[in-house]
């Protein structure tokens, strides 16, 4: 039930992550952080889903979210 919660929440992430990727709104050096974190963001959605190790998964987690404080998060 945790997993599939954080299924979900995952890929509200992707979603918006990409679409942002895909911006017209936004520059290609803008969209570029964007895009790659979709692709972290699928990464991490496949790691969850295909691992039954807890301890992977709260490493994909983690390094999940240190790839959005040193790539994406204002500084």
């Amino acid at each position: 039930m945790v997993r599939k919660r954080l299924v979900k929440s995952l890929e509200k992430m992707y979603k918006r992550a990409l679409n942002l990727s895909e911006s017209d709104d936004l520059t290609p050096k803008e969209q570029e952080p964007w895009g790659r974190l979709a692709a972290y963001l699928a990464q991490t959605i496949n790691t969850v889903t295909r691992s039954y190790d807890e301890v992977e998964i709260e490493t994909a987690i983690k390094e999940l979210k240190d790839y959005v404080r040193q790539h994406i998060e204002p500084e």
